[in-house]
Formats: structure tokens, C-alpha cells, sequence
């Protein structure tokens, strides 16, 4: 099985590429979609499954191999190198605008560590890539019992559990995990060793029975997402406990779609292998540039009375398609600029 996995981590995948195109534009749809209407809670309700697809793809890919330190080491220091570049590039912009809040060295250090919100990805993906090397001895050395044991472990405390204690709807149970003293999100390292854990098994999840399982669970937790949320924000104000990427149902909905395009890339094998992976290789680029894009248009009379002004059910897909082409236009010729490609790839 390790050797197969091995040879697996070698393979190119188109599908793959595609799922990360397909992930970033609803990515993109998250931060276009806004919560003013029900049909803009919606489209944002569709849109959650792609960052957990995400955190997949990294384990896929990254619990596939053995790393040496020194390049995970550069590969870590790339990763928060590009963080606080970004971070610098907003805060720059923030500065023409007029908007920023704090200039003095302490606030500077503050934005530039914190801010923008949407770099938080940056953040997680790097807690994940330090712990590589430890996942990596387990996923390599643990049977499929003991690795399944681990997923249902991370499962648990990082989605179900997680959801309660946010919820406030368990103040027993919050008084047992703070004795326990256990980390109370876990779901990113669900996401990542799913992802390795789909390497390692393979997709097809013991049969058609297993595999019709998973998409109907995917479509309950699909509408879990939407109906919940509108219940619970009947109010007036916006509840995002179930949009929330830790939760069951966006989980659900995210391994549904993992699994449903390898499957059915297997069996239509995606065509135009470069077309996929040159527009994969511009996903990081556009999930970094495509909120500055959002400012800007929201920042111009113009467009934000011709993008924002009627009704989200028709704007939220056309800002979402817009900003995502725009971004792609920029970063398609950018990467290939020699100092501009560290902070797009």
C-alpha cells in the first residue's frame, strides 16, 4: 500500500487542478455574496464547502511523500514571507485610501500580523505544514483501523464538538473540554488527514453503497446549511454557527465533492491537462488578490451602484464570476514576472 501511495504521490492530477479552480471561485463567492438578503446568505451558504476541499487538497498532497526539514523549513518561510508581504500590499493600499486605522510601529506590526482577515488561510495552512512531518510518520506507519480512529478523534472535538461550544448550548460540555484541556479546533487536521487518508484508501470508499451515502449526506448537509441558517438568523441578525467551516453539515458537503470528481474524473478523464494546471497555479494568487479587488469596486461609486444596487440573486454570481476573471487576468501574467511570482505561487 505504501509503495502504491508513493507511485499515487508522483502522478499529475487534473482533477485535482480542476477542484482547485472550481474551490477558488467559490471561495471568491464567499467574500462577493455579503449578507443583505436571503438569496446573498444563500449563495454564501453553497459557497462553504470550498475551504475545507482545500485543506483536502493539501493533505492529499503533502501526507503523500516524506518532507526533509530544511524544505518544509523553506517552505514555511516562504509561506509567511508571502503573508506579510500581502499583508504590507493592503495595508499600503489602505494607506491611499485614507483608511488606516493605526500608523504607529506597534499598529503597523499588529495589521501586518492580523490583517487583512481573509489571510487567516495563511495562518492555518502554516500550523498544518509544522505539523507534516509527525502526521506524516503516523499516516505512513498507522493501519487503516488506527488512522480511521484518528479521523473519527479529530472529527468529533474539531466539528460536532466545536459547534456546541459555540453555540452556548452546552455549558456541561464546555466545562468538560476546559478541564480536559483539549485544543477545541481540530477541524482543519480533519480536513488535512481526510486528505491523506483518501490518498492512502483511495476514493471509492468500499463500493457505490458507501459513495451514495457520502453524496446524499453531502446534499442533507447542503441544505442543513441553508435552511439552518436562515432559522436561525429568523431574528434578523446573521447566525453563521452552521456556515461555520468546522461544522458537520459544510464537512459533509466538502468530502461529498472531493470524492464525486475524482470519481468522475475517473471516469471521464478531464481533458486539457495544461489549460488545468496552468489555471490551478494561479489559484493561491487569486484567493491573495481577489478581496483587494472587492475593495475597489466597492470604493467606486460606479460600480457598486452597478454591482450592489438590485437584487443578489442575479449580483452575487455576476460580482463573483467579475471579480474572479479580473483576478485570474492579473495573476496570469504577474506569475510569470520574476519578482512578482514568490507572491503568487
Amino acid at each position: 500500500m505504501k509503495t502504491l501511495q508513493r507511485e499515487a504521490a508522483r502522478t499529475y492530477d487534473a482533477d485535482a487542478d480542476w477542484m482547485r479552480v472550481v474551490a477558488a471561485f467559490f471561495v471568491v463567492m464567499i467574500h462577493a455574496s455579503g449578507t443583505r438578503t436571503f438569496a446573498a446568505v444563500f449563495y454564501n451558504c453553497v459557497a462553504r464547502f470550498s475551504v475545507p476541499v482545500f485543506l483536502m487538497l493539501s493533505g492529499w498532497y503533502m501526507l503523500a511523500r516524506p518532507i526533509a526539514g530544511r524544505v518544509l523549513a523553506r517552505k514555511c518561510g516562504a509561506l509567511f514571507a508571502r503573508l506579510l508581504a500581502w499583508s504590507a500590499i493592503f495595508y499600503g493600499y489602505e494607506l491611499l485610501c485614507g483608511t488606516a486605522a493605526d500608523t504607529s510601529p506597534r499598529g503597523i506590526a499588529a495589521y501586518l500580523l492580523t490583517q487583512p482577515f481573509h489571510l487567516w488561510y495563511l495562518w492555518a495552512l502554516l500550523a498544518l505544514y509544522l505539523f507534516t512531518p509527525m502526521l506524516f510518520v503516523f499516516c505512513e506507519h498507522a493501519t487503516k483501523r488506527q488512522y480511521q480512529y484518528a479521523l473519527l478523534l479529530t472529527f468529533l472535538f474539531g466539528s460536532p464538538v466545536t459547534l456546541l461550544l459555540r453555540s452556548g448550548a452546552a455549558p456541561v460540555l464546555a466545562a468538560v473540554i476546559d478541564r480536559m484541556k483539549a485544543p477545541y479546533l481540530l477541524g482543519f487536521p480533519f480536513c488535512y488527514l481526510l486528505g491523506g487518508y483518501f490518498r492512502r484508501c483511495g476514493v471509492e470508499l468500499g463500493g457505490k453503497a458507501r459513495r451514495g451515502a457520502l453524496y446524499a449526506f453531502g446534499l442533507l448537509g447542503l441544505l442543513i446549511t441553508v435552511a439552518g441558517t436562515r432559522r436561525l438568523s429568523a431574528g434578523g441578525e446573521l447566525d453563521q454557527l452552521l456556515e461555520s467551516f468546522f461544522a458537520p453539515n459544510v464537512l459533509a458537503v466538502s468530502a461529498a465533492f472531493f470524492v464525486f470528481v475524482k470519481q468522475l474524473c475517473r471516469r471521464f478523464p478531464p481533458r486539457h491537462p495544461a489549460a488545468a494546471r496552468e489555471l490551478a497555479d494561479c489559484t493561491l494568487g487569486v484567493y491573495l488578490l481577489h478581496p483587494l479587488i472587492l475593495l475597489m469596486l466597492q470604493r467606486n461609486p460606479a460600480t457598486l451602484h452597478l454591482l450592489y444596487d438590485g437584487a443578489d440573486r442575479w449580483l452575487v454570481p455576476l460580482r463573483t464570476a467579475l471579480v474572479f476573471a479580473l483576478a485570474l487576468l492579473l495573476v496570469l501574467p504577474l506569475k510569470r514576472v520574476p519578482l512578482l511570482r514568490r507572491l503568487l505561487r
